[in-house]
């Protein structure tokens, strides 16, 4: 009654293969940063930042909008 229906798409396709090299570079430029200082914080201080270029690398597929 008086609802709201979402309909919501995710992903670039059935395999690893279609997600844009892009994404995969910040994706692994993410997790290399976040290894790199994983003891110099204490769990609760995470994630402490993200890497330099990293919203620059993901930008093109941001979409914010309502």
């Amino acid at each position: 009654m008086n609802g709201i229906e979402i309909d919501l798409s995710a992903g670039f396709g059935e395999a690893g293969t279609d997600v844009p090299d892009l994404l995969k570079r910040a994706v692994t430029l993410l997790v290399a940063h976040w290894y790199e200082f994983r003891a110099a914080y204490g769990a609760a201080d995470q994630p402490v930042s993200y890497p330099g270029g990293y919203d620059r690398l993901i930008a093109g597929y941001r979409d914010r909008r309502l």
